[in-house]
């Protein structure tokens, strides 16, 4: 039995997917993400660990199977930031362009490749708090910045080598985000699924396909709005997999926002959303046809924001007027609503298929 360090619930969250991906990675057949709180248990099963002896030996093989897993996940994502260093030069955003903060460019993938090459020779990586949090992981951890505020110091929170890298492999395999930037104005919307309920390892591993497998950078300026961001994302990267575990198990979507404008970084927004919601609304269109959907989704977000963020909360509040502004507002924009899409919208605002 395994459990985050309860520091913080967005922070321990991509600890637990840390760990799920290095069990999965370590040869684990199966485990459970249990929330407790802002923490969360990871619970190891399958015939590997059955057939261990006793528990001390379970239990090592466990921790050599997370060692092993960790190491493999960070060659993995250190050997996609040395490939984006060869293609777009040496300040290459860490994790396909998450970060905006130019210190993490070189720093964070040090620290990391450091972390791997203690594993390697055994050498402890848990213990001191000795690596600073960023917000990029915690948007909590905003509040402490000092160009925020204006005062002097840094953040103070701090967590272990272990726990640090972790966290950023949760982040790099299961956190969908997207770049937007216009000028010297840079925002990533951050989109954490967090499990209301426990999950299987299937279903933890279906999460992946939300996340993009290219940078995620838009210059659109729809994606200035995290509503619109999350509906253009859900609509281009929607998959069977992800589908069944959203609308079959209960989320919380904890969508946040880094924004910088010139030197200064900050949290600008923090919200909760019922992804599950979303994820209906477009699988009922994409069902008559994907291609429909998912144009009508693009040429409705580019032609009107109003009309963009009215269908999101006509979905995400289910409110039947939004739809009809939304379907208004994009005609005037002229926009062409294909008949398949409208009843796909209709089926949608019937009761009987509304996700309660």
């Amino acid at each position: 039995m395994l459990e985050t360090p309860g520091i913080d619930e967005i922070f321990d969250l991509y600890v637990a997917y840390g760990i799920a991906e290095c069990l999965v990675r370590g040869g684990v057949e199966d485990f459970e993400i249990v929330p407790l709180g802002k923490k969360f248990r990871i619970v190891p099963e399958g015939e590997n660990l059955r057939s261990q002896s006793g528990a001390e030996d379970s239990n090592n093989w466990i921790k050599n199977a997370i060692k092993n897993g960790l190491i493999d996940a960070l060659e993995e994502m250190l050997a996609f930031h040395q490939a984006l260093i060869r293609e777009l030069g040496s300040e290459a955003d860490f994790s396909r362009g998450a970060n905006i903060n130019n210190e993490y460019f070189l720093g964070i993938p040090k620290t990391l490749a450091e972390v791997r090459e203690n594993l390697i020779n055994n050498k402890e990586i848990e213990g001191d708090r000795d690596k600073t949090i960023p917000i990029t992981l915690m948007p909590s951890a905003g509040k402490f910045l000092p160009q925020y505020f204006s005062v002097k110091g840094g953040n103070p929170i701090k967590i272990d080598r272990k726990n640090y890298a972790l966290a950023w492999v949760g982040f790099h395999f299961y956190t969908p985000y997207l770049k937007y930037g216009k000028e010297d104005k840079t925002l990533v919307h951050i989109y954490a699924l967090i499990p209301l309920e426990s999950l299987k390892a299937l279903e933890v591993l279906a999460l992946k396909d939300l996340k993009k497998k290219l940078p995620n950078y838009w210059a659109e300026d729809f994606m200035n709005s995290g509503k619109l961001a999350l509906l253009y994302h859900l609509a281009h990267t929607e998959t069977l997999g992800a589908l069944e575990v959203l609308t079959k198990k209960s989320f919380s979507l904890r969508a946040y926002t880094l924004s910088r404008e010139g030197n200064r970084q900050a949290i600008r927004y923090f919200d909760i959303k019922d992804i599950g919601k979303l994820m209906n609304f477009l699988w009922l269109l994409k069902r008559r046809s994907v291609y429909h959907a998912v144009s009508f989704v693009d040429n409705l977000l580019k032609a009107d924001i109003e009309a963009g963020l009215s269908l999101v909360d006509a979905v995400l509040f289910d409110e039947v007027d939004g739809f009809y502004k939304a379907l208004r507002i994009a005609k005037r924009a002229g926009v062409i609503i294909p008949k398949i899409v409208v009843e796909g919208i209709q089926e949608y605002m019937n009761p009987t298929c509304i996700k309660q």
